[in-house]
């Protein structure tokens, strides 16, 4: 303890007993510890340290020592001490330290189709110090004379974003091909329920709707394109639908139509035409050719396909079903050598002049038959025109 209170009788144990401290470590220092010290040896208690101190320090020029600083043209005076660094001058000064950092600009906030984006406003520029004309830091030591400029930071501004760059314009306007025909790809854009230009400046709380054409699929619908077309026709009197569907070759390869739109495609979209083929089941397997004995020829059957008919006119199974169309078509059994009857055999047969003129008994394998009668292969069958052989009957 130094000074003259440290005298006052119990000061010491009881400040010992405050400090929770032995009492041999709070002790009176006199000036017996100071050996740089000389002279007046009458001065010896502990009240004269305390003058004793501030003469060495004001000796040594360590403290205690006022320098003289300009910011900005104005002059300060100052103690000199350890910490007298260029930070220290400028509070001097009353410069704010918020004032040296520039502030970022405001942000905004930018809904896009109900999700919001923060758009961060640009970095501010901190201050620009100088002392005695050379850049410095704020913990840039102090002399005296020093002479310190201050150019005080600049706030950052707010975002500056057109609508092309916030939503990428060049992802959702662009050129391609289409059916050798140059077609420009454009999303529908709306800013507050208003069509805007490219150039146009986001601005703080705006609503942007965007709907982009990402594939085929949504540039056909936007084209007014169906992607299934309808076709109603009759079948044996029934009502059908036939559909036709859009087909994609992209680069003269087939794709989905799910296949992303990009810059510079050549594409070409066509319908698939509906044949009777893709509605009538037909039977891969002809009907096999069988021979019969006919009045001691053989003749060779073979059935030809049933035709189909469209508005009553005969037609391929090629052929392309339009609207409204009335087909009619009724398969014939096949497949199977007992398929044929009697009347088959009028297709490669032409019966003798008295049975056509008469008409007559017909007969398979021996029995008594129809017209209709069943027939297969390895069969006799006869015509008996009436008269033949029958005069005594």
């Amino acid at each position: 303890m130094i000074g003259g209170g440290s005298r006052v009788p119990g000061f010491a144990e009881l400040l010992a007993q405050h400090l929770e401290l032995p009492e041999n470590l709070v002790r009176i220092r006199d000036r017996s510890s100071l050996e740089i010290v000389h002279g007046f040896p009458h001065f010896n208690g502990p009240e004269v340290i305390t003058p004793i101190g501030i003469g060495c320090t004001h000796l040594d020029r360590r403290s205690m020592e006022l320098i003289d600083v300009t910011v900005n043209g104005q002059h300060l005076q100052f103690l000199n001490m350890a910490s007298s660094t260029v930070g220290e001058a400028l509070l001097h000064a009353g410069l704010v330290p918020s004032e040296l950092v520039g502030r970022p600009g405001s942000a905004f906030t930018v809904e896009l189709n109900g999700r919001y984006i923060p758009l961060p406003g640009t970095l501010g520029q901190s201050a620009i110090i100088k002392k005695n004309g050379e850049p410095c830091e704020l913990g840039t030591r102090l002399k005296d004379g020093d002479h310190l400029q201050v150019h005080e930071g600049e706030a950052g501004s707010e975002p500056r974003v057109t609508l092309g760059e916030f939503i990428d314009e060049k992802a959702h306007f662009f050129s391609i091909t289409f059916n050798g025909m140059p077609l420009e790809i454009k999303a529908a854009v709306l800013v507050n329920g208003r069509e805007e230009p490219m150039d146009y400046i986001v601005q703080d709380r705006d609503k942007i709707i965007l709907e982009p054409l990402i594939n085929f699929a949504d540039l056909l619908r936007h084209l007014g394109v169906p992607l299934e077309l309808k076709v109603p026709f009759s079948l044996n009197g029934e009502s059908q639908v036939a559909v036709e569907p859009v087909e994609l070759l992209v680069g003269g390869t087939k794709v989905s139509l799910k296949s992303p739109l990009r810059p510079g495609l050549e594409a070409r979209y066509f319908r698939k035409p509906c044949t009777l083929r893709d509605y009538i089941a037909t039977s891969p397997k002809e009907t096999p050719q069988i021979t019969v004995n006919v009045n001691g020829h053989d003749i060779h059957l073979s059935r030809k396909e049933q035709t189909p008919l469209a508005n009553g006119q005969e037609v391929s199974f090629d052929y392309v079903i339009r609207p409204h169309d009335r087909i009619e078509y009724s398969p014939g059994s096949t497949g199977a050598l007992s398929s044929y009857i009697v009347t088959d055999i009028f297709r490669d047969h032409e019966p003798d002049e008295a049975f056509a003129k008469k008409g007559g008994k017909i007969l398979v394998n021996g029995k008594a038959a129809g017209f209709t009668t069943p027939i297969k292969h390895g069969d006799t069958i006869e015509f008996v025109p009436y008269g033949a052989g029958m005069e005594n009957a």
